[in-house]
C-alpha cells in the first residue's frame, strides 16, 4: 500500500520552517527573482525528505525564494560554480566583519 503524500498546508509550522530551511541551505539566490539549487538538490529531493508533494515544495520555494533560475541566463552551467560563489561570499563577509570590528 502506498503512503499518501501530504501537502505543504498540512504541515505544522515547525515542519514548514524545516522545509524552508532545507531549501535555503541547499541553494543560492543569484538575483531578486530567481532561486538556484546546489548540485544534486531540487524540489523533488526536498519533497522526498519530508514526505510531501513536489508541487507543494515548488509552491513554497516560489513563494519564499522565487522561481527556479534558468542556468543559461547566469552562466552557471557548471554545478560547482554555485558552491564556489557561496564560499567566496562567506569569506568576503568574514573579511568585512573583521574590517568593521577594527573601527568599532
Amino acid at each position: 500500500m502506498l503512503k499518501s503524500l501530504r501537502s505543504y498546508g498540512e504541515l505544522t509550522r515547525l515542519e514548514k520552517l524545516d522545509v524552508d530551511n532545507l531549501i535555503r541551505d541547499n541553494g543560492i539566490k543569484p538575483c531578486d527573482v530567481y532561486w538556484q539549487y546546489d548540485s544534486g538538490w531540487d524540489d523533488k529531493r526536498i519533497a522526498n525528505n519530508f514526505g510531501i508533494t513536489r508541487q507543494s515544495v515548488c509552491a513554497a520555494r516560489a513563494s519564499t525564494f522565487g522561481k527556479l533560475a534558468p542556468k543559461s541566463n547566469f552562466g552557471l552551467d557548471d554545478d560547482t560554480s554555485i558552491s564556489q560563489i557561496r564560499d567566496h561570499l562567506f569569506r568576503l563577509e568574514e573579511k568585512i566583519d573583521n574590517f568593521v570590528d577594527m573601527f568599532s
